[in-house]
């Protein structure tokens, strides 16, 4: 090969390089990633940290319970064994909250799909990106073998879902959106959610329940949990 032809070769090899890495440094929207190391002091709750120096890093792809809903207290606790250590964050963005966005990794592992993995999370995303089907596999595994959030009440098999009407008129909150549950037990003290964190603790007497609700449910896709004290009641996702 000639000397002109292989530094041609290098010069293009490096370049696509260069190339790829830039690309892998950006977020499906289009922001820049950053990867840093940082310093937890604490885990505020299930799915927020605190870091050294003051700034808070919100873990995307998951949704943990509030501390004072159902699993809300273990999933704290489990992010509580990043406080004093030593993490890698990825992170590419800000909510309005000013917090960052992004994930976390512990000895090589990615910890929000830990988190989800175990139970103490959901899958809860606006958009998808390289770690989704990651995640989606994890929420998977958990929901099939019952973990943490996913396991079933000792009512499990008292409600069931008559009807969720989630479209309103256009963009419009019109309050037809509508939840019909039937419960064949007796009076439950349940706590109706759905992906983001809409919570609602209700009592729901034998028979039938109808509750209307006003932009809450998402047109293009969202889910429907249901916990009383002991566990999942109801789980229905759509589209």
């Amino acid at each position: 090969m000639k000397r002109s032809n292989l530094w041609l070769l290098i010069i293009f090899l490096i370049s696509g390089l260069l190339y790829y890495t830039f690309i892998d440094n950006f977020s499906s929207t289009g922001n820049a990633v950053k990867k840093v190391s940082v310093f937890v002091e604490r885990a505020v709750d299930g799915d927020t940290l605190e870091l050294k120096g003051g700034e808070r890093v919100r873990l995307l792809g998951i949704n943990t319970p509030e501390k004072k809903e159902f699993y809300g207290a273990e999933a704290s606790n489990f992010t509580k064994q990043l406080e004093n250590q030593t993490v890698y964050l990825e992170t590419s963005e800000k909510d309005k909250y000013g917090r960052s966005l992004g994930y976390v990794f512990l000895n090589d592992k990615l910890f929000n799909e830990e988190i989800i993995k175990n139970g103490y999370a959901h899958f809860y995303s606006y958009a998808d990106d390289k770690y989704t089907n990651q995640l989606k596999k994890a929420e998977s595994f958990a929901r099939e073998n019952e973990r943490g959030i996913w396991q079933k009440s000792e009512n499990f098999g008292c409600l069931i879902i008559k009807e969720l009407k989630y479209l309103e008129d256009g963009k419009r909150c019109t309050n037809k959106e509508q939840i019909i549950l039937q419960n064949f037990c007796g009076t439950l003290n349940v706590t109706i959610k759905d992906d983001a964190t809409h919570i609602e603790h209700v009592l729901i007497q034998k028979g039938l329940f109808e509750k209307n609700y006003s932009c809450i449910w998402n047109d293009a896709g969202d889910t429907l949990f249901i916990w009383d004290k002991t566990g999942l009641l109801v789980f229905e996702r759509y589209p």
